[in-house]
């Protein structure tokens, strides 16, 4: 029976040791990983929906509906140094559109926000991010009109 008792009992240390091991919490991406994850390379819109939707509905699928190839093969870099590169893919809009448009962006660790701006025209948006990884991220942003709050989700992924 003792020996029974000195083998069971290096084994319930080592199941237990593994156990917690494998229990860890996934590190929340620090500012510098989400800074190290988006900067550098090229990101395209793939999801774009805002709840509830313009329509009337629940939601509304604003990159299926609304948004023509044209748009949709469009890239974003945010480089170091906040310069931001809108490539407007094999697919123009207008022909005689530049094939690159510069931006500026920045990001807010506080408040996980990405804001974004392209110079002409100078649309300019603000994402708080809800998940980033090194191939995809999601951010969200909201607007009010005529006092419905709209949430519009975008995800990006790396090209």
């Amino acid at each position: 029976m003792k020996h029974l008792t000195k083998t069971r009992t290096p084994l319930l240390i080592l199941t237990l040791a593994i156990l917690c091991a494998s229990c860890k919490k996934d590190k929340e991406p620090t500012v510098e990983n989400t800074l190290t994850m988006l900067q550098n390379k090229n990101w395209k819109i793939t999801a774009l929906t805002v709840t509830p939707g313009y329509s009337g509905a629940a939601s509304d699928d604003i990159y299926n509906t609304w948004m023509g190839p044209c748009e949709r093969d469009n890239l974003f870099r945010f480089n170091t140094g906040n310069e931001l590169i809108l490539d407007e893919g094999p697919t123009k809009c207008d022909p005689a559109d530049l094939q690159t448009q510069p931006g500026i962006w920045g990001y807010n660790d506080a408040v996980s926000m990405l804001n974004f701006q392209l110079t002409s025209p100078s649309d300019a948006y603000s994402l708080k991010i809800v998940s980033i990884n090194q191939d995809s991220f999601v951010g969200t942003e909201s607007e009010t009109a005529g006092g419905i709050v709209y949430v519009s989700t975008w995800t990006f992924v790396k090209q």
